[in-house]
């Protein structure tokens, strides 16, 4: 039986809860959508192109009340897992899903930054959002994960 690690805790902070086992299977496959939201935010911030970031701001807002039905995931688990043989994602918990929404709405920040000419504004969100989805594809520790878990905690309705 494996040890839960950092990164394990971390994911399980983020509403997963599955064995260490199960986590470390799913660690690869939990970093594709992030990767690939932040490597859109990062080319949007370099182009200063609003459009780019309204549509990563879909990508994370939507899925919201649709949590098997995120995009990306559905790209990673369709399309690249085959390949690979690896394990299936599964529907995003509340936890993550709250975090894509502030991700998206962070992205809608930058959109409307470039659209109205404000780009101090459009490069500080970018400047917030960029390193904070690094650290969550590099730990896989989410601060909307572990503001959420804080506020639960505070209500007195966190369940380790």
């Amino acid at each position: 039986m494996a040890t839960a690690t950092l990164e394990s805790k971390s994911l399980i902070q983020q509403g997963y809860d599955y064995s260490p086992e199960q986590l470390h299977e799913l660690s690869w496959g939990l970093r594709f959508t992030p990767l690939l939201c932040m490597l859109g935010a990062a080319y949007g911030l370099v182009t200063r192109n609003p459009d780019i970031h309204f549509a990563v701001a879909a990508l994370g807002i939507l899925p919201f009340w649709a949590p098997a039905w995120h995009p990306l995931d559905r790209i990673y688990n369709h399309l690249l897992r085959p390949i690979w043989k690896g394990v299936k994602l599964p529907p995003n918990p509340l936890q993550r899903r709250i975090a894509c929404l502030m991700g998206g709405s962070m992205n809608i920040g930058i959109g409307i930054g470039f659209l109205t000419g404000n780009t101090v504004v459009a490069y500080a969100f970018g400047f917030i959002l960029v390193p904070l989805q690094l650290v969550v594809i590099s730990t896989h520790f989410c601060v909307a994960a572990w503001m959420f878990e804080g506020l639960m905690r505070l209500l007195g309705r966190w369940t380790p």
